[in-house]
């Protein structure tokens, strides 16, 4: 009876043996493969990173347009908002002061018994 359990044993740890070297086999190629996965893995981020930081540069373009056009805006509208000659401090902090020829110089160069002479 030990003769027949062995030898029908004997085909299995034949093939559990066979399985076990394939196993070893299939192991050594992927450990033998992890260098260059490596590489495949760390071009394929950075192709990604690149790809990243292309759309994180348009999206930073479209920003600094917008504040550039806001700054513009801010500019056109202070020196507009204000009359020329018309004291007072802008937003930049520039101190305005009234234009020769125009009718608050003609005003200020007068003398009035009012005001102290200019």
């Amino acid at each position: 009876m030990r003769a027949i359990a062995k030898r029908l044993r004997d085909p299995l740890d034949a093939a559990t043996d066979a399985q076990k070297e394939k196993c070893k086999s299939m192991e050594a190629a992927k450990t033998e493969q992890l260098p260059y996965q490596r590489r495949a893995d760390f071009a394929n981020s950075l192709k990604e990173l690149e790809l990243h930081s292309k759309m994180h540069a348009d999206g930073l373009k479209k920003e600094l347009a917008t504040t550039e056009q806001a700054l513009i805006a801010l500019t056109t509208g202070e020196n507009e908002s204000a009359p020329q000659g018309e004291y007072g401090i802008t937003i930049s902090g520039a101190f305005k002061r009234p234009r020769a020829g125009t009718e608050e110089a003609d005003l200020l160069s007068t003398s009035h018994p009012a005001l102290p002479h200019v």
